[in-house]
């Protein structure tokens, strides 16, 4: 796993290379994300503006890898037992939330899914797979 550090200069280094290409489109489908608000410093958050506003971003789009790897970092501190019950549970919310319709096909270390979110169960399947 990567550190916050490693994340956010990737991300810089990413943000200046994007402006030296310019519009670059995104491969990203629309249901692939979900809105959220939090609260924080008016010191972070103004910075995060400014970063942003350089490299004509919105402070949400500087936030999301951060966040990412926040939430993974969290489910490893998870017990195994945690871990077990909490991905399938997250996987079915997502599973539950994919457009009428779309088809899907996953293979991960927690095996082949179709039609279903198996993000988590496959980090805790590698996780499992590595702590042995």
């Amino acid at each position: 796993m990567k550190s916050l550090n490693q994340v956010a200069s990737d991300l810089i280094d990413n943000l200046y290379m994007e402006e030296a290409m310019k519009n670059n489109p995104s491969q990203e489908l629309p249901f692939q994300k979900r809105k959220m608000s939090l609260t924080a410093p008016i010191e972070t958050v103004f910075m995060f503006d400014a970063i942003a506003a350089r490299f004509g971003k919105t402070r949400i789009e500087l936030l999301e890898p951060a966040l990412e790897l926040y939430a993974e970092q969290l489910f490893l501190s998870l017990t195994p037992e945690d871990r077990e019950s909490i991905s399938a549970e997250v996987d079915s919310v997502c599973t539950e939330n994919f457009p009428e319709g779309l088809q899907t096909e996953c293979v991960n270390a927690a095996g082949h899914f179709k039609n279903e979110c198996a993000h988590w169960r496959g980090m805790n399947a590698t996780i499992n797979h590595l702590s042995k």
